[in-house]
């Protein structure tokens, strides 16, 4: 027989909202506005000036995100493994 292993709920969740700021550590983002949806299975991210380059047989992306409030943007250049385009 099977055993069924049971789901671990925290005991208090996060309490979110359809919108939130969130950071992009890796990214050197400090503050984005995110949309939040719970049953989406990948997410996306806005990206301009884009360059597909190639390091050590693999494909990466070079590109620029915008954040911050109008008025007050910024600019975060950067670089990640190429997932797919859509």
């Amino acid at each position: 027989m099977k055993k069924t292993r049971k789901k671990r709920i925290p005991k208090q969740l996060a309490l979110l909202g359809w919108r939130e700021w969130i950071s992009l550590p890796d990214l050197g983002v400090d503050k984005i506005s995110a949309k939040v949806d719970t049953g989406a299975h990948t997410s996306s991210l806005y990206a301009t000036h884009i360059k597909v380059f190639e390091r050590d047989g693999k494909e990466f992306a070079k590109f620029r995100v915008t954040y911050g409030k109008p008025g007050n943007r910024k600019f975060a250049t950067a670089e990640a493994p190429l997932a797919g385009f859509r």
